[in-house]
């Protein structure tokens, strides 16, 4: 299915938010995202958009395991001990800041490599 890049661009958005689409939605029995059905970009070749959708749900997986991380440390705090619920406190707050970023009103993303780019430079930069 062909669709157009800003499309695209807005379920990944989505995706990374931890929020199900129409493109992507959380698969109950894995727990992780998928994609629902192979897309095609007109200017980008079925292989480089393969690769940059791999990233995407990747990261959006790695997020989705930490938020899950997060929950059992914060729902257990006696048992885990003040380090490791410090550990976690401090991974929600970035957390937190991601995806304010991702939901800002100043977001200004229209295409896969500068989304790509965004959340690396987001990535890497401190809090």
């Amino acid at each position: 299915v062909e669709v157009e890049e800003k499309v695209l661009v807005r379920e990944a958005l989505l995706l990374l938010s931890n929020v199900s689409g129409s493109l992507f939605v959380l698969d109950t029995t894995s727990g992780s995202y998928r994609m629902v059905h192979p897309v095609q970009l007109s200017h980008v070749s079925p292989a480089t958009l393969d690769h940059m959708v791999a990233r995407l749900l990747s990261a959006a997986n790695d997020v989705t395991r930490i938020d899950r991380f997060i929950d059992n440390v914060l729902s257990h705090t006696e048992s885990v001990g003040m380090c490791v619920g410090a550990f976690a406190d401090s991974l929600a707050i970035l957390l937190d800041s991601y995806r304010q970023r991702l939901a800002g009103k100043n977001l200004r993303v229209e295409t896969l490599l500068e989304l790509e780019a965004m959340i690396r430079n987001d990535l890497r930069r401190p809090a």
